[in-house]
């Protein structure tokens, strides 16, 4: 099995993941903001809400 073979499993089964358990990836998402901004002093905040913002729309939609 080539990487790209490997990466698609994992991104396979990130996807399904995803679908069946939403609540938890967002509370991770959640938890990943907050460790992010204490560690960086809310440099980033803009950044990471945008990316987290992204993140949770893909989930809405699936």
């Amino acid at each position: 099995m080539s990487f790209l073979d490997d990466a698609k499993e994992a991104l396979d089964k990130a996807e399904e993941f995803a679908k069946e358990h939403p609540d938890q990836i967002k509370a991770g998402l959640d938890k990943a903001k907050g460790l992010i901004s204490e560690q960086t002093g809310g440099k980033y905040d803009e950044q990471i809400n945008a990316a987290a913002d992204k993140a949770e729309g893909f989930l809405n939609k699936q």
